[in-house]
């Protein structure tokens, strides 16, 4: 079941990856540039690219505020972002903790 997930999970860290790369090309940045712009070693983010490593939510967050994804692009990096750290993106944990009313209203939502 450990092999599954992990099998599962590379497989979303790659599709990540992928999205990034291809985001990257489109606005036309070089990986040093991006990497520079995100504050991360270029070698980091061709790891990242690659689906060998995942971002920090800091990271995230930065490659996001420079990349500025259309809609659609981004809730996929958000949804693959969630399954892959088990937490939802910085973006909305920041809501979260700064409107602690939401909790009860999501945990209302969940036995709709």
């Amino acid at each position: 079941m450990a092999k599954k997930n992990f099998a599962q999970q590379s497989k979303e860290k790659v599709t990540f990856g992928k999205l990034i790369f291809n985001l990257r090309v489109s606005k036309s940045l070089s990986l040093r540039k991006l990497a520079k712009a995100i504050g991360l070693p270029a070698s980091n983010l061709s790891y990242i690219e690659n689906g060998i490593n995942f971002p920090t939510a800091e990271i995230y967050d930065k490659i996001i505020n420079t990349l500025q994804p259309e809609k659609g692009v981004r809730e996929k990096l958000d949804n693959l972002y969630g399954k892959i750290r088990k937490v939802p993106p910085p973006d909305i944990c920041e809501i979260l903790l700064s409107n602690p009313t939401l909790y009860k209203k999501i945990r209302l939502s969940k036995n709709l």
